[in-house]
């Protein structure tokens, strides 16, 4: 008889180690596996009252929400367990952090912030792209005004060495005939003394 009874304990403590493992199995598949599965898990699990202070929290303060939830996520996602492959996922949003069981769930909780400010997130990207890209056009719109002013600095002072050598060739040409118009003023006169002489000299001769 109690031979009896110890095989029927030793079956029945099998059968509830049998039991325990297929729940743990069970609940290993439920577990997340990555940052951002584990952001939404945690968001259709926890009470409301939960999410609203998650959502109402800045983000720089979510660690006070942490030393509060901290245990219960770790426990839903089995961080204590074995759930490497969510840690893991976890530490690549910030390598820094410690792979302890408490940091991770502040990374979970964090997740679960940036997916209910998604929109506003979003937003705020959009508009960070904007400015950069208002930045990177003025930048580039600087340096098109920039080459078109020193474009135009250089047409004015060819146009300027022009006018300049212009006025210096007219001024030379001037000058040419200036010389060229006393030059024909001095032979004329010549001619008109060389007239005179011979008209003097000649009426002589002839008296």
């Amino acid at each position: 008889m109690k031979y009896i009874i110890a095989i029927i304990s030793i079956m029945t403590l099998s059968s509830t180690v049998l039991f325990a493992e297929e729940i743990f199995k069970t609940k290993q598949q439920s577990w997340p596996k990555t940052c951002i599965e584990a952001g939404s898990y945690i968001i259709g699990k926890l009470d409301d009252s939960y999410i609203k202070n998650i959502e109402t929290t800045k983000f720089r303060k979510l660690r006070r929400i942490n030393d509060e939830l901290g245990g219960t996520i770790q426990s839903y996602t089995g961080l204590w367990d074995g759930n490497d492959e969510l840690i893991l996922s976890c530490l690549e949003r910030d390598p820094e952090k410690s792979p302890a069981p408490n940091s991770v769930s502040l990374l979970i909780i964090e997740e679960a912030w940036r997916i209910m400010h998604k929109d506003e997130l979003d937003e705020k990207k959009r508009k960070e792209a904007e400015a950069i890209k208002a930045r990177e056009d003025k930048r580039i719109q600087g340096k098109e005004e920039a080459k078109r002013i020193k474009e135009l600095r250089n047409k004015v002072e060819t146009s300027e060495d022009i006018k300049l050598q212009r006025r210096k060739d007219a001024e030379i040409l001037l000058k040419k005939m200036n010389e060229e118009e006393e030059k024909l003023k001095e032979k004329k006169k010549n001619n008109k003394d060389i007239n005179s002489l011979y008209n003097i000299y000649g009426n002589r001769n002839v008296k």
